[in-house]
C-alpha cells in the first residue's frame, strides 16, 4: 500500500507504507484539513514532524512550500523509508531525518521551528516531552497535536489553544506559542 501527496509540488507522488506495528498514518482527509487550516503559514517555514511514521505530513509540508523539514522517527525501517523518499524527490537539502525517540527530542543544532506537528501513538496521551516543545517553536509559532478524537488535549506550558478540529477518529489541536514573559 502507498500514500499519495495530495497537493503542491509533489502532488500525486507516493510514499511507501513501511510495515511496523502501531503505524497509523494521518489520513488524506486529515492532511487536507490540517493544511487547509495552516494555509500560507507553511510557505517558507521550518517544519518539524515528530513521530513521523511514513513522513506524509512532513512531505505535504515541503510540497506546500516549507523551506526546511525535520522528520523524527524511532523505527529504523520507517526512518529509512523517509530518507529514501527525500532522495527520490530530490529534497535532501531541505529534509533531515533523525532516527530516534521523539519523546526525548530536541537535539542540539536543529534550530527553531515555525510549525511543529506531532502524531504519537494514541496510547501515549499526552505525548511524553510535550512541555519541552515550547523550546523548539518560535514565539507565535504553531504546535499541532494529532490525537484521538475521544480525548481533549490541554495546552502545554507556554502555549495557548487556538483551535481543535476532528476528522474521523482523529482530532487536531492547534496551539500557538506565547511570547516569553520578561521578568523584571
Amino acid at each position: 500500500m502507498k500514500l499519495r501527496i495530495t497537493t503542491g509540488t509533489l502532488k500525486g507522488r507516493t510514499l511507501a507504507l513501511p510495515a511496523h506495528e502501531g503505524l497509523r498514518p494521518t489520513t488524506g482527509m486529515g492532511r487536507q484539513m490540517l493544511f487547509n487550516i495552516l494555509g500560507t503559514s507553511v510557505d517558507g517555514s521550518a517544519f518539524l514532524d515528530l513521530y513521523a511514521g511514513t513522513g506524509s505530513v512532513g512531505f505535504e509540508a515541503v510540497s506546500r512550500g516549507a523551506e526546511r523539514v525535520v522528520f523524527v522517527e524511532k523505527d529504523p525501517v520507517a526512518a529509512g523509508a523517509i530518507r529514501e523518499a527525500a532522495e527520490r524527490f530530490s529534497l535532501v537539502g531541505r529534509c533531515a531525518v533523525i532516527q530516534g525517540d521523539a519523546s526525548v527530542y530536541p537535539r542540539p543544532g536543529t534550530g527553531l521551528f515555525d510549525i511543529a506537528f506531532l502524531d504519537p501513538p494514541y496510547d501515549l496521551f499526552p505525548a511524553p516531552g510535550l512541555t519541552r516543545l515550547a523550546g523548539l517553536v518560535t514565539p507565535g509559532g504553531l504546535l499541532v497535536y494529532e490525537h484521538s478524537s475521544r480525548k481533549s488535549c490541554p495546552a502545554p506550558e507556554g502555549f495557548e489553544l487556538r483551535d481543535c478540529r476532528k476528522a474521523g477518529d482523529s482530532a487536531f489541536s492547534f496551539f500557538v506559542r506565547q511570547p516569553e514573559q520578561r521578568k523584571d
